[in-house]
């Protein structure tokens, strides 16, 4: 058969309440994804070469399936280029970027 191109994208929210409204959110493709880090307080950097994502979940549990189903689908989407980290600060965000 012919080759099927996947792409992998992660939709955020402000909260569970804006999730049904996909104008109220973003998205991240996660084939652009360049590293994938455990960070302090529950929380996940995730870093691409335009922006950080800094994500965190509600407890130490879900921090880390967050971070094993991360890594293997930006390990995926990357063929295998995502690098996974442990690090205690996140990552610089880029100078011209704007966090929201």
């Amino acid at each position: 058969g012919e080759a099927v191109d996947v792409q992998y994208y992660l939709h955020y929210f402000k909260s569970e309440e804006h999730a049904s409204e996909t104008a109220d959110g973003g998205v991240i493709d996660l084939g652009d994804v360049e590293e994938v880090a455990l960070g302090q307080a529950k929380e996940l950097s995730v870093v691409t070469e335009t922006r950080v994502w800094l994500l965190r979940a509600e407890t130490q549990a879900a921090q880390e399936e967050w971070m094993a189903q991360l890594s293997a689908v930006c390990g995926e989407a990357t063929g295998g280029a995502a690098e996974v980290v442990s690090r205690q600060q996140p990552p610089p965000p880029a100078d011209d970027v704007t966090s929201v």
